[in-house]
């Protein structure tokens, strides 16, 4: 039952302050993303993911729906983002939270099924449509298990936004 409570309030905080429903009439981006996983530790597994970011709504944040393959293991999640670009410049940075399922599998055991998200992405604007970035992120179950251990990993991505719309 704790689960599902949380899992509803993520979907909520998400379709309320990340565009909601209205978002998916605007453009929506396409990111994949490539890296590895444990980076802190002394084994790394490859890490790869899909992710849909909505058109951004409420304070400029901004709804995802992701899954990703990290090391043999499955994560499914909903997040928030907020994109920060410099004044006159292609650089910006990207912070970002969520919230998701987290299948083990043959991957780490991170102590639970239930697993948040948080990083920083540091991105370069290609063009109106286009964006590659280099992101940091630590899954963590917040101590709501018995046991966590937490990863981080680091990743490259790319993104496409469909339809053309000012940033």
């Amino acid at each position: 039952m704790r689960l599902r409570t949380i899992a509803v309030a993520a979907m909520a905080a998400v379709l309320l302050f990340g565009g909601g429903v209205a978002a998916l009439a605007d453009p929506l981006t396409l990111a994949v993303n490539a890296g590895a996983i444990g980076i802190k530790r002394h084994a790394t597994d490859p890490s790869g993911g899909l992710e849909v970011q909505l058109a951004p709504g409420y304070w400029g944040l901004q709804g995802v729906v992701g899954a990703a393959a990290e090391g043999g293991a499955q994560y499914g999640y909903l997040a928030l983002r907020r994109e920060f670009w410099l004044r006159a410049s292609r650089f910006g940075l990207v912070p970002f939270f969520g919230i998701g399922y987290y299948r083990q599998g043959t991957g780490f055991d991170l102590g639970s099924e239930l697993e948040f998200m948080s990083g920083l992405e540091a991105a370069w604007r290609l063009n109106e449509r286009s964006t590659i970035g280099l992101r940091f992120f630590h899954l963590s179950n917040g101590s709501i298990s018995d046991r966590n251990p937490g990863t981080e990993a680091l990743t490259a991505s790319y993104s496409w936004r469909f339809g053309a719309r000012e940033r």
